[in-house]
Parts: structure tokens; C-alpha cells; sequence
């Protein structure tokens, strides 16, 4: 028996030996997989793989910068310079720690629906510090910090931020759709109180650090813990739908006239803001997708394929009522319920449910104890 046991275990130690040598040998003959990161790598002088002006000549790089075209470059720019002034000063403040004399300003949150251009601003202002101060500047989407247990997502942040501190460089912190990480975690063993508390904390201590600024995205801030809106009350930037006509149109003519489309030259803002004097106040993501949509319109109709697209005033009243009709489609005006109007309506649902339910059960047994009457009236009588 002593025996067979030592024949197996040595023929077990061989088979295992086999079979990790043909493991590496499948490694080496089989391609590999690359993996792509979550977010673009920066790039090095050093690394065979750079891209380079010969190859992508709208490509924008440097040492240790992360790489971005020259078309999002400059449309961050634009983003940037309509932003809220307020915005545009943290680049100052950062650059010049005496410009707003004020040390502890060391972070800020950009509160506004989607597509007013919070996020855009805030990677505007890390990739201009970048450029122009050699800052970092590193963005994650809350969601990245998010634990299915308790705790587990003020354990994931603090570790982050953790690591933030030990790179000591300057550094900007962007973390968009910050709300989803400190009001809600889709668990229900997600600790609210302890992730805020884990970031606040973390902001108190970077009060004073003038290497160091924290960004926050939210479409609401009114649901953030109070220890945290304490913290931000005077920090918190607000950004808006554009509603004045002639902004609308200087914003439109910017998206329009992106790659090689113009417009007709009697098509000016006082013109173009008056053809959209009556769609209504809409975010500079909608304007910026009804200028390509514009585009797709005038190809669409176009009798000769090819050249240049002309934006005319046709175009623009035949894009607008497109708009309307899309609008119209979706019910884009629809007002999203809040959270209490959802469980009033769930509550509401659920008494109708049972109330139904009762009503269906009382039937039954009225039914059943007629029947019951009938039967026995029947059999006592002799009718059965």
C-alpha cells in the first residue's frame, strides 16, 4: 500500500511538471492579449511605442503628459473660457497661491444637469496646470470606488487617496459623479456616513497644501451628507443651461464650424440667434450634437454627393424642427420623479395591489360559500 502511494506521488510531481512546462510553451507560441487600462496611459520619452507627429499629425503630447488631440484641446479651451468665472480662477488661485489670499480653497464641486460642461471644465483646468505648471492631474469615475459589502467602498477611497499623498507632486483630483459615491453605492451594506467622512477628512487635511486641489462632479447636491455640504457651502460652483439665444448661437457656430463645414456668411449670430429664439434653454452637449446632426441633415438632403458642407438658414430652421420632433419623440421635457415621489408612487402601487388582491379573495370565498349553500339546500331538499 506504502508502495502505491509513493508511485502516485511521484507520477502526480511529474504530471505537474509537465504540465506547467506546457503552459509556458503555449505562453510563448500564443499571441498575447493586451489589456487595456481604464484610463489612457501617460506617455514616456523613453517608450518604443510614443506616438509620434509623423504618425497621428493631431495628436498633442509630451513627457509625462497624457495624450489628447488637438481638437479636444481646443474645445476644452472654449469650454473653459464660457465656463463660470469662478471656474476659470481656480487656474489663477493654483498658479499664484496669493491671488485669492485664501490657502484652505483647495477643492471645489461643479453642481449642474448633464452636458453643461462640469467635467469637461474640470479636465480644461488639470490639462492647462499640466501644460502650463507641470501639475498632474488624475480623474476617476466615482463608480471605480463602489464595494458590494460594508465599508468596503470607504476602504477603496481611502487607500486612493492614500496613494494620492505618497506620489508627493502636484496633484488635481477630479472625481466625476462624486453624488453616486456619497449618497448611494447600490448596496445595501454601502455606509454612506463612512465614505464622506473618509473624504472629508481627507480635505481637511489638504487645507493649506498648495500642491494640491480636489474637483467633484454632481448633477444634485442637495443629498450630500451635512457634515460634507458644512465643508463646501461657499465651494460649490454652479453650472447652467445655455438659455440666451446668441450664446446659443456663438456656441453652435463653434460646434459647426469644427473640420472643414462653414457657414453661409449671411447666416450671422444676430441671425442665427433669432432662428433660435423659441427652442428653449439646452446644454452645450445638445448643441454640440445638434451641430453634427446639421451636418448628417445637409448630406442627407444633398443632390450631389461630396465637397464641403454650407450651413444655410434652411438647414438650421429644417435642424430645428428635427430637434422638435426628437424632443417631442423621447418626451424630453418629461420632469424626472425625485426619490420621494418614487416610494410615494411605489407605496401607492403596492396599497392598490393588495387592496385588489383582498377584493379578489373576498370574491372567491363569497363564491365558494354560496356554492357551499346551494349544494347543501339541494341535498337537503331532495333536488340534488
Amino acid at each position: 500500500m506504502s508502495y502505491n502511494k509513493n508511485v502516485l506521488s511521484v507520477l502526480l510531481a511529474v504530471s505537474t511538471v509537465a504540465f506547467a512546462m506546457d503552459q509556458q510553451n503555449n505562453a510563448k507560441d500564443k499571441p498575447q492579449i493586451p489589456l487595456r487600462p481604464l484610463f489612457p496611459p501617460l506617455s514616456s520619452s523613453s517608450s518604443s511605442s510614443r506616438t509620434t507627429s509623423s504618425d497621428m499629425s493631431d495628436q498633442v503630447e509630451g513627457d509625462g503628459k497624457p495624450v489628447l488631440t488637438k481638437a479636444q484641446i481646443e474645445e476644452m479651451t472654449y469650454v473653459l473660457q464660457q465656463a463660470d468665472k469662478k471656474a476659470q480662477m481656480i487656474v489663477a488661485h493654483l498658479k499664484d497661491p496669493t491671488y485669492l489670499e485664501d490657502d484652505e480653497y483647495r477643492s471645489a464641486i461643479f453642481v449642474g444637469e448633464p452636458g453643461t460642461g462640469k467635467t469637461t471644465t474640470a479636465l480644461a483646468i488639470g490639462h492647462q496646470m499640466m501644460v502650463e505648471s507641470g501639475w498632474q492631474y488624475k480623474m476617476l469615475d466615482s463608480g471605480a470606488f463602489l464595494g458590494k459589502f460594508r465599508n468596503q467602498t470607504a476602504i477603496k477611497l481611502r487607500q486612493f487617496l492614500r496613494g494620492i499623498i505618497a506620489l508627493r507632486a502636484p496633484m488635481i483630483l477630479i472625481i466625476d459623479e462624486l453624488n453616486r459615491l456619497l449618497e448611494h453605492a447600490n448596496s445595501e451594506h454601502h455606509d454612506t456616513d463612512t465614505a464622506s467622512t473618509a473624504l472629508w477628512t481627507f480635505l481637511d487635511q489638504q487645507r493649506g497644501n498648495q500642491k494640491f486641489f480636489f474637483i467633484g462632479t454632481m448633477n444634485d447636491i442637495t443629498k450630500l451628507p451635512k457634515p460634507y455640504k458644512d465643508r463646501i457651502l461657499f465651494e460649490f460652483i454652479q453650472f447652467n443651461h445655455i438659455s440666451a439665444p446668441l450664446k446659443q448661437a456663438q456656441a453652435l457656430r463653434y460646434y459647426l464650424t469644427q473640420g472643414k463645414a462653414h457657414l453661409n456668411p449671411a447666416l450671422t449670430d444676430e441671425k442665427l440667434s433669432a432662428l433660435l429664439a423659441n427652442i428653449g434653454s439646452c446644454s452645450g452637449r445638445v448643441l454640440k450634437k445638434w451641430s453634427g446632426f446639421t451636418k448628417r441633415l445637409y448630406r442627407q438632403h444633398q443632390e450631389q454627393p461630396g465637397g464641403p458642407i454650407v450651413v444655410t438658414e434652411a438647414l438650421v430652421n429644417l435642424a430645428i424642427a428635427g430637434f422638435n420632433a426628437c424632443k417631442k419623440d423621447i418626451q424630453y421635457d418629461r420632469k424626472d420623479e425625485t426619490d420621494a415621489e418614487r416610494q410615494d408612487r411605489y407605496h401607492t402601487d403596492t396599497i392598490e395591489r393588495q387592496e385588489k388582491h383582498f377584493l379578489q379573495q373576498q370574491l372567491k370565498q363569497d363564491l365558494l360559500a354560496e356554492y357551499s349553500y346551494t349544494d347543501h339546500h339541494n341535498y337537503d331538499t331532495g333536488n340534488g
